[in-house]
């Protein structure tokens, strides 16, 4: 997630680093882990700032910048 081009999901606003956060596959089952990528304004989860890694539930919110997604795996 950043502003970037090259990213996956790319968000056109100044607030979000260009290589922002990332979303890898957890590789304990299932899942996804996000990890920041040393962002300027950091990466909250619920409203709580991500320190390092941690998986990822379904219907957590991820905050990066001024822009809000709702996780949902299927």
């Amino acid at each position: 997630i950043g502003r970037d081009p090259q990213v996956e999901v790319s968000v056109p606003s100044d607030r979000v680093s260009r290589k922002h956060c990332q979303l890898v596959p957890n590789p304990n089952g299932g899942g996804y882990i996000i990890q920041d990528l040393g962002s300027s304004n950091g990466t909250l989860i619920n409203q709580i700032r991500l320190n390092g890694q941690q998986p990822l539930k379904n219907g957590d919110y991820i905050q990066t910048g001024d822009c809000l997604f709702r996780f949902v795996f299927g």
